[in-house]
């Protein structure tokens, strides 16, 4: 389900220009809504993407460029990451007591 939101805001017409149309401020209070909603939990990456008209891969890349958090962790949460890396590592390491052969 989709719903359509559109407003009305009065802005002064100096803030228009040739290189700052109202195109331009469209795509940047999108941009800035979507970044927003995103930030807040609100919506997936995917979703921000869509409403955007890019690709989520387009969309990871301007997060990088507004830096903008792709995971928001605290360190309790960045700990039990590692420590599964860890265990990972560990699980999936090649024993130490195996000699490596080389073909002749």
């Amino acid at each position: 389900m989709t719903v359509q939101v559109s407003f009305d805001w009065k802005l002064p017409a100096e803030i228009f220009a040739e290189d700052f149309q109202e195109s331009d401020l469209r795509s940047r209070v999108q941009e800035t809504v979507a970044l927003t909603l995103y930030k807040e939990g609100r919506i997936s990456s995917a979703i921000a993407a869509n409403l955007l008209g890019m690709t989520r891969r387009d969309f990871w890349q301007l997060l990088h460029e507004k830096r903008v958090a792709y995971f928001d962790l605290d360190h309790v949460e960045i700990a039990k990451e590692w420590a599964a890396v860890d265990e990972l590592r560990a699980k999936h390491a090649a024993p130490r007591n195996i000699t490596p052969f080389t073909l002749h």
